[in-house]
């Protein structure tokens, strides 16, 4: 799937608001690199546009050394809750696993 492009260039603002607003999830990343690089992929602009209209809030929180792909999560309060929520249901039922907010979200995240 390809976004139009003044759906990519309405996204492309969206996700940079977000990305200058929140540089403590990606310290030593620069937002042009981000962007290069959602330009080269459509696909996953289109991806981060349908997280977004869902009411997600699609952010970099990191890069893949071995790929360079940069890793977007879903930074909504929302989600935030349901990860908190989640984890503290699993805990008891799941001794001895280390299962923490950030490991649901980027699990959840991969599906």
């Amino acid at each position: 799937m390809k976004l139009t492009t003044d759906l990519t260039e309405s996204l492309l603002k969206i996700l940079k608001i977000r990305f200058l607003k929140n540089t403590n999830r990606h310290r030593g990343i620069e937002w042009q690199q981000v962007e290069d690089r959602l330009l080269f992929e459509p696909k996953k602009l289109w991806s981060l546009n349908e997280m977004d209209i869902t009411e997600g809030e699609p952010d970099v929180v990191g890069k893949d050394e071995k790929t360079g792909a940069f890793i977007f999560v879903d930074c909504s309060p929302e989600t935030l809750k349901a990860a908190e929520v989640f984890v503290t249901t699993m805990r008891p039922w799941n001794p001895g696993k280390n299962i923490s907010q950030k490991t649901v979200q980027l699990v959840w995240r991969k599906k």
